[in-house]
């Protein structure tokens, strides 16, 4: 489907994972409930990013299928595509914007080999870098940390000074 690229790309944090699943699942639920096509659905819905996403990027002929089996088939499929991306966890300082999760998500392409989603904690107190998590390792990038380590080598030298004065 030429539509899966654009779909997972629009996937960056745990928070659009939600979203990507919790608008899947009422896909699937109002198909069944409504006499409605999934073309018409999802054009009452084009509000929805993920709406606009498949009515821009899928194949019309997907979109126009009557058979609802299959359509619920293919949702199926995407939904469990979306599960099982690998979720990095990312502290850092700021919130995002949309340059900052672009460049995370190509930093991660470089450093991964595969679409991962960021699970995103802002936390000011480690003023910049970040902390990253990932299948349990932890790294800490944090400039609060760097600051600490020398803080703490050369707390000596630091103490003298202080006291001179």
């Amino acid at each position: 489907m030429n539509g899966d690229n654009d779909f997972y790309s629009s996937l960056k944090t745990d928070r659009d994972k939600t979203l990507a699943l919790l608008f899947l699942n009422s896909l699937s639920e109002n198909l069944f409930k409504t006499d409605t096509s999934l073309s018409n659905f999802l054009k009452r819905n084009e509000a929805d990013p993920f709406a606009k996403i498949i009515l821009r990027e899928f194949p019309l002929g997907w979109l126009a299928v009557d058979d609802k089996s299959s359509i619920e088939k293919k949702i199926l499929e995407l939904k469990q595509r979306i599960e099982v991306l690998p979720t990095i966890g990312l502290t850092i300082a700021i919130e995002p914007n949309d340059e900052l999760l672009n460049k995370l998500e190509n930093w991660a392409a470089t450093h991964f080999k595969s679409k991962v989603i960021f699970d995103i904690r802002v936390n000011p107190q480690i003023i910049g870098g970040a902390i990253i998590v990932k299948s349990g390792t932890y790294k800490d990038f944090s400039l609060s940390k760097k600051v600490n380590e020398i803080l703490t080598a050369r707390r000596s030298e630091i103490m003298a000074a202080l006291l001179k004065s």
